[in-house]
């Protein structure tokens, strides 16, 4: 079995022994299995998927238009890449989300299905969520260039640059999340200017504008290198501590 999978199987049990976990055992059985009859009840031992993430204040997010952020991303022409690209990467979550995720640039399936995280690397991505309590939904997920770059090279500093300035820069003010989860060494290298494997990258935050960033290994990496996923699973426990997330 995957580790996650094992890892969310305990999770799920301990669950439903008591409240030592943000999750209601029949909201872990539709989650994990969306084909299942069973509806949820309002249970007496547990609390909802994850509360820790819901905002008690107002967000400066209202200043910030984020569907015509959208539009602009569709009708982006500014460097080349939009030449080759087919869908560009159109953010999507809570605009409230207290964690955003981040990566570099979409892959191909990205830019073929026209959503980030999609195929096999969505599908362990949502089983990493669940394991620390949440799904999708609760979170920002963006990336720092919008459209696929040919052969998965790396970005340009031209590319780059046009992203922050039109793009990125204007979603992390807006959303301003507590903590940023930034998959693969992308974000180190063009935002933080770090040098490194995300080897030696990972394991500690940095800091972005006074958000605390987590580096770790790209989902798709751990498809390719499974037994990476327990070394992952100690930064999200990091990112979790450092949200509040039991």
């Amino acid at each position: 079995m995957d580790f996650f999978d094992e890892l969310i199987a305990q999770l799920k049990k301990e669950a439903g022994k008591k409240n030592s976990f943000a999750a209601d055992p029949n909201v872990w059985e539709n989650f994990i299995n969306p084909n299942s009859k069973k509806t949820t009840e309002p249970a007496t031992h547990s609390v909802a998927v994850s509360p820790a993430m819901e905002q008690t204040a107002p967000n400066p997010v209202s200043a910030f238009d984020f569907d015509a952020m959208t539009k602009n991303i569709l009708e982006c022409r500014s460097c080349p890449l939009a030449k080759v690209r087919k869908n560009p990467a159109v953010s999507y979550g809570s605009r409230n989300a207290k964690l955003m995720i981040v990566i570099e640039n979409p892959s191909l399936l990205d830019d073929e299905e026209n959503r980030i995280f999609s195929g096999e690397v969505g599908t362990l991505l949502d089983k990493m969520l669940l394991a620390m309590g949440l799904k999708r939904e609760d979170t920002y997920i963006t990336s720092i260039v919008k459209c696929r770059t040919p052969g998965n090279r790396p970005v340009t500093e031209d590319e780059l640059k046009s992203c922050r300035e039109r793009f990125f820069d204007n979603e992390v003010s807006a959303v301003r999340p507590e903590c940023i989860l930034a998959f693969g060494a992308g974000f180190a290298k063009n935002i933080l200017h770090r040098e490194g494997t995300i080897s030696n990258l990972r394991g500690s935050f940095d800091s972005y504008d006074g958000i605390p960033v987590m580096s770790t290994f790209n989902p798709a990496y751990l498809l390719r290198q499974p037994s990476a996923k327990k070394t992952v699973w100690g930064d999200l426990q990091m990112v979790m501590k450092a949200l509040g997330l039991k």
